[in-house]
């Protein structure tokens, strides 16, 4: 039986941040991957003949600038691609596109451009005000430390060094839907669907639910620029950031075993031991740290009889419903979505040009039906990236919004998936559905099945501001830490989750490190 200081239990995104920072520091390291690859939500794979695209995830531009210079990516063959702003299109009134934070703010109409200059500001500012809190593990407010304590009040004072009046509308629009808060401040449809749309993707939430204006937030952070940043393809398809990842992860002297499905965690007297696989080996360490989604690493791989009732019910009470389903297309030549330039198709195409036909899509899901009518976040990385479709050809994925997670019959799911998504592009862009080469649709329900995520969630835990910092992934467990001693978690079900970022990778391995002193 093989001893290490650390075993990780799969082999995703944040897994192998966390892994590169503690085999850097020293630690032995295994991680142990179910797939035949590593990364997870964050891969590349064939669809369909010559076509590639990233299995999940689409795009980088969460990632977090100290990852990648801490693990020094780009010597790992990281390449990261500038694409395109934000294109709106308007079926039969055009589209309107918009780029925003380095490059001066284009597109947004004159009428409305000082209160979307004031709503960025607003938001930049809050978002500088929380940058501790979304990029650093929380300040521990259980143990008292003078140094929490000290992280806090530093917090507090940039939240009052806000001014009053900044302040005071920080604080209100946090808990705000984000509906009401562009209704306020802007006129143009266009503009606030293409503004409120990242903080509603791969949620449950609608432009009227509470809370909704918080998640903007986490999803346009102080280290992403502006509300329109421009598209960061990574070469080869998002699979090129989790090659590169595994790649620093063997040089700093882990060990990386694809095919090894982890079955159970050890845990005799509420302390891990190891793990155990499927094909009945087992490991021993000290430390395990999860990059599955909390409840099914608590409540299937450990041992639930080790937990506190309390623990258990919390557990249960943890919302990880999916909501999206991937769907790309090999085309045989690039569509047309009303005369858009090809820098303009680079980026990301918002389906869905007003608030209310987002929150009209969300309307069935509450009662786990599929939408007729769905809205949806499209990219075309082939335009780039010629690595990903033959000559001549392209690929396009849509990540179509509000698509419950259903059993029953999977094959009639994914048919009227790409239905309902084929006939939204064909309304965008007219003559789309004759360039079509071939299809392929991955449900939530998929997506459990494929990558064991719990119900499909591609966030591991919902977005929402009762399972955000303190409450994630439950009340009291925000620390990576786990009621059973020396089990961690450190996927995208903790603090501060949301997309690619790296970051609960990053800070649970500072937590560990802390806690091995």
């Amino acid at each position: 039986m093989t001893t290490y200081d650390v075993i990780f239990v799969g082999g995703g995104f944040n897994a192998l941040v966390c892994a590169s920072y503690l085999a850097r520091a020293g630690k032995s390291v295994l991680v142990l991957e179910q797939r035949n690859t590593t990364g997870g939500l964050v891969g590349t794979e064939e669809f369909s003949p010559g076509f590639r695209a990233s299995v999940c995830f689409q795009s980088a531009e969460l990632l977090h600038p100290s990852v990648v210079s801490d693990l020094d990516l780009p010597s790992h063959g990281l390449k990261v691609i500038r694409g395109g702003g934000t294109l709106v299109p308007n079926s039969g009134e055009g589209f309107r596109y918009f780029v925003g934070g380095g490059a001066a703010v284009r597109g947004v109409p004159g009428e409305d451009r000082d209160g979307f200059l004031a709503f960025e500001h607003l938001v930049k500012a809050i978002g500088r005000v929380l940058e501790p809190l979304l990029t650093d593990p929380l300040p521990d407010i259980e143990r008292r430390g003078v140094g929490d304590a000290i992280d806090l009040l530093k917090i507090g004072w940039k939240l009052k060094r806000l001014g009053a009046s900044d302040m005071l509308e920080a604080m209100r629009l946090l808990p705000m839907n984000v509906k009401d808060a562009l209704d306020e401040r802007i006129g143009n449809d266009a503009l606030k669907a293409a503004i409120a749309a990242p903080s509603l993707v791969g949620s449950w939430l609608a432009p009227r639910s509470p809370g909704s204006a918080f998640t903007l937030i986490q999803q346009r952070p102080g280290w992403v620029d502006g509300f329109f940043p421009l598209v960061a393809h990574v070469e080869g398809g998002m699979g090129g950031l989790a090659t590169s990842l595994e790649s620093a992860v063997v040089a700093a002297g882990a060990r990386v075993l694809t095919g090894q499905e982890v079955v159970a965690i050890g845990s005799p007297g509420k302390r891990v031991d190891g793990v155990e696989t499927s094909d009945g080996k087992r490991y021993r360490a000290a430390v395990v740290v999860s990059g599955v989604d909390p409840k099914k690493t608590l409540g299937e791989l450990a041992d639930s009889t080790r937990l506190e009732p309390e623990v258990l019910f919390a557990l249960r009470g943890i919302r990880s419903r999916g909501s999206v389903a991937i769907v790309r297309y090999a085309l045989d030549s690039l569509p047309s979505f009303g005369g858009a330039s090809n820098e303009e198709l680079s980026g990301r195409i918002q389906l869905g040009a007003d608030l209310d036909a987002l929150e009209r899509a969300f309307d069935p899901i509450k009662y786990g039906e599929i939408p007729e009518a769905p809205w949806a976040e499209v990219q075309i990385p082939s335009i780039l990236d010629a690595t990903l479709a033959p000559d001549g050809k392209h690929v396009l994925t849509a990540w179509v919004q509000s698509i419950p997670c259903l059993g029953g019959k999977p094959d009639s799911n994914r048919d009227t998936v790409a239905a309902i998504t084929t006939r939204l592009l064909e309304k965008h862009a007219p003559g789309f559905s004759k360039a079509i080469i071939d299809v392929h649709v991955r449900t939530p329900a998929d997506i459990e099945r494929d990558f064991g995520i719990t119900n499909g969630c591609v966030y591991h835990v919902e977005p929402a501001l009762d399972q955000s910092l303190y409450l994630r992934p439950m009340p009291g467990w925000f620390g990576y830490r786990t009621p059973i001693r020396g089990l961690y978690l450190c996927g995208a079900g903790t603090h501060p989750g949301g997309g690619a970022s790296g970051l609960s990778g990053k800070n649970c391995a500072t937590k560990i490190l802390s806690d091995w002193k």
